[in-house]
């Protein structure tokens, strides 16, 4: 079954609904293929099919019930309502039913049929970035919590656990709003220092700490010489080849991750970056969530041959076109993401703000900024981005090659004091 986001759901939605609907899917799917079949045995399949209606149409009343509060009768009277979806206990029993159905189905006709014809034992939910469902992400822990605890289920939920303790926090705040608006500010404390030891304590009852698989700190990985820690990262080839390439394949010799990631990035955008012994650089990911969108952008960043970028015909060529495309999609990412993730809200939109800025009233801002220790790092990174992304744009204006590096040397002069301090620079191109 396919993983469910819950990032994508409406307030209006249940992940119960979400996940009854997708079961159904993956039932229809399995009949689909099955039916006709000469191996098929007709009579069993069409009474798994008709149990599972049942169950399937049951869950979806309790869920109409007990999950979204609903009311439509489904031509039921008073009785048959309460002593059938009165309660989530009801609920729980049916999932535990119809699931169970649905494993022996898959057990005997699924695509990886089990040779004795039994049911499988559980069936896994995959649930992933619930911490990101910040407007659910509280309803969504208590559905999980309420009605997958059952013995034919794992659930494999995939979360930023800190993030997901400050929406839960945020939840008992709200709920407690009034009672907290109206005491005294020492008191005011006290109760929500109450709502975060509340947060920490559902945490722990629903992720147990021996339940949980933590992933490697990635900004410790990345500070320390793991000289036997390399990244590898397989995509599509490019070329047509059937076969996945290793993005980082030219660069097993390097000593970390740190250094594959930064000559990398050399490589496509002509841009230094260049980290301090024991010093994590700016501009590389500290989670590894961050780490999966920069290397989803470095995938799809052109291979450049800079050889070939300043031509003394001063023709623009393929090669320049690619370099430009390239630092585009790092300003994108710097803006978007980068931003995003390592700035306080008022300084992103300060910083947003430059896109729409003149070179002249942006080079002042700048110039401030990096005098400002918050956002001296960010304003570094951004104009060594738009200053070689000027770079590239030039040349369709067919300057020639000593133009450019003489242009290039210019501001490499100006940058002398930031590169050391921040580890940034330029290629000469």
């Amino acid at each position: 079954m396919d993983t469910i986001d819950p990032s994508s759901l409406s307030e209006e939605e249940s992940v119960i609904r979400v996940f009854i609907s997708k079961l159904f899917n993956c039932v229809q799917d399995t009949m689909d293929k099955e039916i006709g079949k000469e191996d098929t045995a007709a009579s069993d399949l069409m009474h798994m099919r008709q149990k599972l209606m049942v169950a399937f149409k049951t869950c979806y009343q309790n869920v109409d019930y007990t999950v979204n509060t609903h009311k439509d009768d489904y031509g039921m009277d008073d009785l048959e309502i309460l002593s059938q979806l009165g309660s989530s206990g009801a609920l729980r029993s049916n999932l535990e039913t119809l699931i169970g159905s649905f494993l022996e189905l898959v057990g005997k006709y699924g695509p990886s049929k089990l040779e004795s014809k039994k049911s499988y034992d559980y069936l896994v939910i995959q649930i992933d970035d619930t911490d990101m469902a910040v407007g659910n992400a509280f309803k969504i822990c208590d559905d999980i919590r309420n009605y997958f605890s059952l013995p034919n289920v794992i659930v494999l939920m995939a979360s930023d656990m800190e993030q997901l303790m400050r929406t839960i926090e945020q939840e008992y705040i709200h709920r407690n709003h009034e009672l907290i608006t109206i005491r005294s500010n020492g008191a005011r404390a006290d109760h929500i220092q109450n709502c975060n030891k509340m947060a920490m304590q559902y945490i722990e009852k629903m992720f147990p700490a021996g339940h949980r698989i933590e992933l490697p700190r990635l900004q410790e990985y990345l500070q320390r010489h793991h000289e036997n820690l390399i990244l590898e990262y397989w995509v599509k080839d490019k070329t047509g080849k059937p076969e996945k390439k290793n993005i980082f394949q030219d660069y097993k010799s390097s000593n970390n991750i740190q250094q594959q990631l930064l000559k990398f990035l050399y490589d496509r955008t002509g841009l230094i970056f260049r980290a301090e012994a024991g010093k994590l650089h700016a501009f590389l990911p500290r989670r590894m969530r961050e780490l999966t969108h920069l290397l989803k952008l470095l995938s799809n960043m052109h291979e450049i041959d800079f050889d070939k970028i300043h031509p003394l015909s001063g023709k623009v060529n393929e090669e320049v076109r690619k370099l430009q495309d390239n630092l585009k999609m790092l300003e994108e990412y710097f803006f978007e993401f980068w931003c995003t993730n390592h700035l306080k809200e008022e300084l992103q939109e300060q910083i947003v703000e430059l896109r729409e800025k003149d070179v002249a009233i942006l080079e002042e801002t700048l110039v401030r900024m990096e005098e400002d220790k918050e956002t001296a790092s960010a304003s570094v990174i951004l104009r060594t981005i738009l200053w070689n992304k000027k770079f590239a744009d030039a040349l369709d204006d067919k300057q020639s090659k000593e133009e450019m590096i003489v242009y290039c040397r210019n501001c490499m002069e100006e940058w002398q004091k930031q590169e050391e301090e921040v580890g940034l620079g330029f290629r000469i191109l």
